[in-house]
């Protein structure tokens, strides 16, 4: 083959062991200049054995950036795999940020006077199933690899749900929904590409009246959907009665998702997110330092590898 002659090379490496020095020199000979490389690597791969890869194929790079200006992507879906350093680093940040909040949550309660609950101010959830086993149900033809995320999911029949759409509500007048953060990675308009949409109807806007159009009923229909159920104090959701009512909620479900045994499905998907707020606004895991099935850490870890521009 030519040199300088493919934009995009594929590498499969099915196999466990890391594919040797000489092919990624084949591979980065034939590349263009500003090519892709897309490396599919073997589902059964350790996490050390991706960071590796990782590692190795970005040293290539940067060896030949004389030649070459690449970019390395992934087919294997880094962020699905909880434990691995690229997600861990991911929840370290997202601790990080969850904990300055708190902190000036705390500290505006003790300026005001105030003995209360940060959580009734700020609240994070995360969402998830988890079903019993019936009689007759699908059985999958071939099973599982032994002591794996995906074994000890099938075993206790429970799962976290990952929506990539994000979404707000303001003052049930106005909504914003797609792809896009409100931070300055995505609202930056240099980095990532992303779309979103806002909506409002201009009758319900500016009135000294409770707002009730469309917006306020696609929100009531979203506490339905997960927390299947309704309460008056839904009506008033900047109440801390309200705060409190669905904090109580999901933390039940929570505690049923995490238990050791159900009697019966998850009631619904919202679950209260498994951190502690102590004095002075600190993030502690109560029980748990691992999400359940997984040996990912629920605060996350810093990576020692892994540039904070990859993670943040």
């Amino acid at each position: 083959m030519e040199s300088s002659s493919f934009k995009t090379v594929i590498c499969i490496c099915r196999s466990v062991e890391f594919p040797t020095d000489w092919l990624f020199g084949e591979i980065l000979r034939v590349l263009k200049p500003g090519g892709t490389i897309l490396v599919h690597k073997n589902p059964q791969s350790t996490v050390g054995e991706t960071d590796k890869l990782i590692i190795t194929v970005g040293g290539l790079l940067r060896s030949g950036s004389s030649q070459i200006n690449g970019s390395v992507r992934s087919s294997v879906f880094w962020e699905s795999i909880p434990e691995s350093a690229s997600v861990q680093a991911i929840l370290n940040w997202q601790n990080r940020t969850m904990e300055m909040m708190y902190k000036d949550i705390v500290q505006a309660l003790q300026t005001k006077g105030l003995e209360a609950n940060p959580k009734d101010y700020l609240t994070f959830f995360c969402l998830g199933n988890r079903e019993m086993r019936n009689s007759g149900e699908y059985e999958l033809s071939e099973k599982p690899e032994h002591d794996t995320d995906y074994s000890r999911a099938q075993e206790v029949r429970r799962f976290m749900i990952y929506v990539h759409a994000k979404m707000m509500i303001v003052d049930d007048e106005y909504i914003i929904i797609g792809s896009a953060n409100i931070n300055q990675r995505s609202m930056d308009g240099a980095r990532d590409t992303e779309i979103a949409m806002g909506a409002y109807q201009t009758f319900h806007l500016f009135t000294r009246q409770p707002v009730r159009g469309q917006i306020h009923g696609f929100q009531m229909a979203l506490w339905y959907e997960h927390l299947g159920m309704l309460d008056n104090s839904f009506l008033h959701p900047e109440s801390v009665e309200c705060v409190q009512r669905v904090n109580q909620i999901a933390r039940k479900y929570w505690d049923l998702y995490s238990s050791e045994t159900l009697d019966h499905d998850l009631p619904s998907h919202l679950l209260s997110y498994p951190i502690h707020i102590i004095e002075k606004g600190e993030v502690k895991v109560p029980r748990i330092e691992f999400f359940p099935d997984t040996k990912a850490k629920v605060l996350g870890s810093k990576s020692e590898l892994l540039p904070p521009i990859l993670t943040t």
